[in-house]
């Protein structure tokens, strides 16, 4: 199974059955629309939520108008995106791993820390340093699939390399050179599968883990190279 998921910070000093609490009376009313003679309410509410020991997980349901061209004419229709997501706790620090890709997972973590904690940039992004990219290249008990990495040569010019093949394990420089390179992606196979994996915080799994599987290889194995934005 292929998850797409993309890491966030939480910036709160609420726990997890303070966040569940919060979580259960929260929704989001946009607008009404009728369709076929019956009315569909269009915004946010959650649905099927967990919680574990350390970890709350739920499901986000977005309501919204689609513009549908048919030949001339434009049908607009109501649509409902569901989006799964977990907050986990980690020690003293919480973190959020909504399971899609980059730009609409920015956008609902932007629209959570708006409307659940009543300021922006309380959900904020992580991101993947190079040098933890590099922790993951250099480990024993992995195959690099690919790997993309930024270089700047003596003229000052960056210069992006791309490789992929069975094993990559000798193509990075080493030494000082190595300090020149900034690696952006990553795509390697351990004993659970396949995992892409960006300095931008976001996450392609190749597995047959289960979601809450998958939550903690994510806790185990990238939380902990994760940060914020310098």
């Amino acid at each position: 199974m292929a998850y797409p998921a993309t890491l966030f910070g939480v910036d709160t000093d609420a726990d997890l059955e303070k966040l569940a609490s919060q979580l259960s009376k929260f929704s989001l009313f946009r607008s009404e629309i009728e369709f076929l003679g019956k009315k569909f309410q269009l915004g946010l509410k959650i649905e099927n939520m967990e919680k574990s020991q350390n970890s709350l997980s739920l499901i986000v349901s977005d309501s919204f108008v689609s513009a549908v061209k048919i030949n001339e004419d434009i049908l607009k229709l109501p649509v409902t995106r569901r989006t799964p997501l977990s907050f986990i706790q980690v020690g003293a620090d919480l973190y959020l791993v909504v399971f899609s890709r980059k730009k609409e997972a920015e956008k609902l973590a932007d629209i959570l820390s708006e409307e659940l904690f009543k300021k922006p940039d309380v959900i904020y992004r992580l991101v993947i340093p190079s040098q933890a990219l590099s922790k993951i290249y250099r480990s024993e008990n992995v195959e690099v699939k690919q790997i993309v990495y930024e270089s700047t040569s003596s003229e000052e010019e960056i210069k992006t390399t791309v490789y992929f093949g069975r094993n990559l394990a000798s193509v990075l420089p080493r030494g000082e050179k190595e300090k020149s390179i900034k690696i952006k992606y990553i795509l390697y196979r351990d004993e659970v599968g396949v995992f892409g994996i960006s300095a931008s915080g976001t996450v392609i799994a190749y597995t047959q883990l289960s979601q809450s599987e998958f939550v903690s290889y994510i806790v185990e194995k990238i939380i902990p190279l994760a940060e914020p934005p310098g």
